[in-house]
């Protein structure tokens, strides 16, 4: 097949979009509606099938599921989880581990993992805390569970829905709820097993802002005390006062007027704005708030009043991909003004940072420690800004409706696995009947729906129908003929999975599912293949990316809070991505026979 002025075009579009994917110079979601816009000048795709990005079952069956998984939470509805980890944590780390790991992966396979990894972090955080384990132990595992459910069902995960779509677009049958499972489950309980067996010995054991939430001891951060104008304290030695309000932390070293003063600072006497900048562990913050004449530095430049300690809580954050925060200072942010909510001290994957941090300009994945109203907290939990990981206080939970949700799922999954009704109608269906019987409101609903995941399955959508118009897809098929065809189909299916496990490490498993569904389709049908196992090729890679933290959603919620570098997911993720590539090499042609 030639290539075309619109293959190119189509091409083009697809290369800008994957740099800035992979350098995230946009929000996602914005960069998945400037996507449209631009195919729709370039006439690559007529307003019809702009606007029916939107209307495919995909996006609103994805949204739906947040709702159903929403109705779950608000009900409590899987109460006593907490308690039973505190229980099996008793038994040791490695039974906590794999309790852990199977219950996430079961729960996963029924409720989208985005949300699953939500409910759970706080869970996992709050038990490593009383248990003195440290959550880097456990985070990671965290998220590959949730991912090794998400292949077990055909609701388990939003890529799995996108590749579904586009299937049926292109008049194949629809992948039924169970299809998946009997690969899903051999897939997901290897992948536990190299976890436990191989996985755990290559985690981290770092300390994070959780640590410093619950003990005194344990590592400090570094942050800067500032004398106030009005301070009783001015005058007096700098060693008396570390003595009476400081006894938590470590002087570095004093400014006075913008200079250094030599040490030793025993026999310092005090002056209004000394800068005095400290280590400090979790106790000393407090030890700073209620002196008179002290303040964190974030308090003190901004001039602000100081909320009592008993009003407030200590929430940690970090900063997600596609933050609006990204690339700016927290001086520069005025975070106490705009949000009502301070920031204390900032960690930089599991290490304290040199400089002064209110001067750092913030980086994916950094850890914030903030402080603020529970009001506040929601507030700034809403916006989305920065991802909090400590619970603050939500709303009493309707308890006594939480057999009804559960009702209503399990209706939504038993009639999808055995009725002939679309999965989006199903789903659809289920999100409503939580709201009328108000297992939740509908503002609740509608915070339910992560907006961004949404719109950018929409725009990917777009990209992969625009491929398929120009023919890009048969051209790519063609070239991907060339280069596996002649090793057999059996090859070539590796060769696929292949491919599509690669670009999801760089990009967006529902980006890759859009695009590489259609080539997969193509691939087949140009080697006389069934397309079933190439379908689902595509369909467990775009969900089984192990090796960065950017490649998937769950991933970058668990990177800050864990104290993860780069490097651990590579170390524990490359030979988890080569096993589930071995694995379905050989497994999918077994379940669906690569010749009709």
């Amino acid at each position: 097949m030639p290539l075309t002025r619109d293959m190119i075009e189509v091409f083009l579009v697809v290369g800008v979009t994957f740099v800035l994917f992979a350098t995230e110079k946009l929000r996602t979601d914005v960069l998945a509606l400037s996507v449209l816009c631009v195919l729709g000048m370039l006439k690559l795709l007529t307003p019809q099938q702009m606007l029916s990005c939107f209307s495919d079952p995909a996006p609103i069956t994805v949204a739906a599921m947040f709702v159903l998984g929403a109705g779950l939470t608000r009900t409590d509805a899987l109460e006593g989880i907490n308690r039973r980890l505190l229980r099996i944590a008793d038994k040791g780390e490695m039974a906590l581990l794999i309790a852990m790991m199977l219950l996430v992966t079961l729960v996963s396979a029924f409720i989208n993992n985005t949300a699953v990894v939500a409910f759970f972090m706080p869970v996992v955080l709050n038990v490593c805390a009383q248990k003195q384990i440290s959550p880097s132990r456990f985070l990671i595992p965290l998220s590959y569970g949730a991912l090794f459910g998400g292949v077990c069902t055909l609701i388990g995960t939003s890529t799995n829905i996108v590749v579904n779509s586009v299937a049926v677009r292109h008049g194949l049958a629809p992948i039924h709820m169970f299809e998946p499972t009997a690969v899903g489950i051999v897939l997901a309980l290897a992948g536990v097993a190299y976890i436990v067996v191989i996985g755990r010995r290559l985690l981290p054991s770092r300390e994070t802002l959780t640590t410093l939430l619950v003990a005194s001891s344990g590592k400090e951060f570094r942050t800067d005390v500032v004398v106030l104008q009005d301070s009783p304290l001015i005058g007096q030695w700098l060693g008396e006062v570390r003595k009476k309000h400081l006894r938590s932390g470590t002087i570095i070293g004093v400014e006075r007027d913008g200079q250094p003063i030599a040490g030793p600072y025993d026999r310092l006497a005090l002056d209004a704005g000394d800068r005095i900048t400290m280590n400090l562990a979790m106790s000393g913050v407090r030890d700073v708030q209620a002196a008179r004449g002290l303040a964190l530095l974030p308090e003190a430049a901004l001039g602000i009043e100081q909320i009592g300690i008993e009003a407030t809580a200590l929430v940690e954050a970090i900063v997600p991909n596609g933050s609006p925060l990204l690339g700016k200072n927290l001086r520069a942010l005025d975070f106490a003004h705009r949000h009502g909510v301070r920031i204390l001290a900032l960690h930089r994957h599991g290490m304290n940072l040199r400089e002064r941090f209110e001067e750092v300009p913030l980086h994916f994945g950094d850890t914030l420690l903030l402080q603020g109203t529970e009001t506040d907290m929601e507030a700034l939990r809403d916006d989305r800004s920065l991802l909090l990981l400590t619970p603050v206080k939500l709303p009493k939970p309707r308890r006594h409706k939480g057999w009804l949700s559960i009702a209503i799922v399990a209706g939504v999954m038993i009639t999808v696995s055995i009725g002939d009704f679309p999965v989006a109608n199903i789903a659809l269906g289920g999100a409503l009947l939580l709201v009328l019987t108000r297992c939740l409101d509908m503002n609740e609903a509608y915070e339910a729906i992560n907006w961004n995941i949404i719109m950018l399955i929409a725009g990917t959508l777009g990209l992969g129908l625009a491929i398929e118009n120009t023919g890009g897809a048969g051209f790519i098929a063609g070239m991907l003929d060339r280069a596996f065809g002649q090793m057999g189909p059996f090859l070539a299916l590796s060769g696929t999975y292949l491919v599509s496990v690669i670009l999801t490490e760089l990009l967006s498993n529902t980006a890759v599912a859009a695009l590489m569904t259609p080539i997969a389709i193509s691939s087949a049908q140009a080697l006389g293949c069934d397309t079933r196992p190439f379908i689902f090729a595509v369909m467990i890679a775009a969900s089984a990316g192990f090796a960065s933290p950017i490649g998937y959603q769950t991933h970058t919620m668990v990177y800050g809070a864990g104290g993860y570098k780069f490097t651990d997911y590579l170390k524990i993720g490359v030979p988890l991505d080569i096993l589930f590539w071995l694995l379905a090499t050989f497994l999918i042609p077994m379940y669906w026979p690569l010749k009709p």
